[in-house]
């Protein structure tokens, strides 16, 4: 599969890198057949896609906040505020094809929007917001970015810093 690069947003906190594109390359074709996306306190701090490649499902996880993946409960960030999740199921037909996104340093917000005009959004507005459209003929795939994974002393340098769109033919 052929992955390409869309718009970044955000600055760069250079601590802990993700690239979705690291092990996607390697299958020919794959589908996003679920998303969650993470908050707390109106901060976006994760997202979570679930592929669908062949007849396995696939996942990954990037969370700013240690969390317990063998439950959905109960999660909480540096300041003990209980981390609440989105969720999007997306039909065998369907896939992300618009991406807006809140935020100067770190991602303030994030909306994601399909063909089927059914869509999941996180965080708050406190910025403005960019829109990307997905190429035609192409979809969302993943992210590449970073996010903190030590915190400073007054517990705000968490959460998503950065995103790098990544997109791929149908």
């Amino acid at each position: 599969m052929e992955i390409r690069e869309g718009n970044k947003y955000g600055t760069n906190y250079n601590k802990h890198q993700f690239d979705d594109s690291l092990f996607l390359k390697y299958v020919e074709q794959i589908k996003i057949n679920e998303v969650r996306l993470y908050e707390s306190n109106g901060v976006v701090c994760g997202f979570q896609f679930f592929y669908k490649y062949k007849d396995t499902i696939i996942t990954n996880l990037h969370c700013s906040v240690p969390v317990d993946l063998s439950t959905y409960e109960n999660w909480i960030d540096y300041n003990y505020n209980l981390l609440t999740y989105g969720l999007l199921k997306l039909d065998d037909d369907e896939y992300i094809n618009l991406v807006k996104i809140c935020g100067t340093a770190k991602i303030e917000k994030l909306s994601l929007f399909t063909n089927k005009k059914n869509s999941i959004s996180i965080g708050e507005n406190n910025s403005s917001e960019y829109s990307y459209s997905i190429p035609d003929g192409s979809q969302l795939v993943g992210f590449k970015g970073s996010h903190a994974t030590k915190i400073n002393q007054d517990k705000t340098n968490w959460g998503l810093h950065d995103l790098t769109i990544l997109h791929a033919k149908l």
